[in-house]
């Protein structure tokens, strides 16, 4: 659920314990409102992710994050 023109953020971050290096990422916005995903730190290539999702003005944050190893 959103609020009136406010827009979320939220950090995710995730680290294999297995230190499998990453393949692949994709965070899909299940609303496909306005919303943007930006990785932070390491990513394909690494063992970790750190990812920003902010919402769309208005909007709830919803997304469907798969990270491939």
């Amino acid at each position: 659920m959103g609020f009136p023109f406010k827009k979320r953020v939220k950090e995710v971050f995730y680290s294999d314990p297995a230190m499998q290096i990453i393949r692949g990422i994709v965070a899909r916005d299940v609303e496909q409102s306005e919303a943007s995903a930006t990785i932070t730190a390491g990513g394909v290539g690494f063992s970790f992710v750190n990812l920003r999702l902010k919402s769309g003005r208005g909007s709830g944050l919803n997304y469907q994050i798969e990270i491939y190893v």
